[in-house]
């Protein structure tokens, strides 16, 4: 067992680098500023402070909706190229490593 465990830590050593990337990408609405990389803090300060987008959020995140793609649609229909450039690259980004994790799965 102690053995599994050691192989489990070696192996996801790097995803523990990812978990404030991912923690951004999911919870954008609610998670601390200063736990954020600096380059999306002001956009990210903008945007918790929009109640129209946080309502918008809130809704696509509700359980009914579980099995659709609410968070992509937000960062498409919600937010901006303009206004949230740092943030919706980062998304691109986020939603593009569990696609290509999704394909390399669907392989095997």
């Amino acid at each position: 067992m102690i053995g599994l465990r050691e192989q489990f830590s070696t192996r996801f050593a790097d995803i523990r680098s990812y978990l404030t990337s991912f923690k951004l990408f999911g919870t954008l609405v609610v998670i601390e500023v200063e736990d954020a990389p600096k380059s999306v803090q002001m956009e990210l300060i903008n945007l918790q402070s929009n109640d129209l987008l946080k309502e918008a959020y809130k809704d696509l995140m509700q359980p009914k909706r579980a099995n659709d793609n609410g968070l992509l649609e937000f960062y498409q229909k919600y937010l901006q190229d303009e206004e949230y450039p740092n943030i919706k690259n980062h998304a691109k980004k986020m939603a593009s490593v569990f696609g290509s994790m999704y394909v390399c799965e669907q392989l095997f």
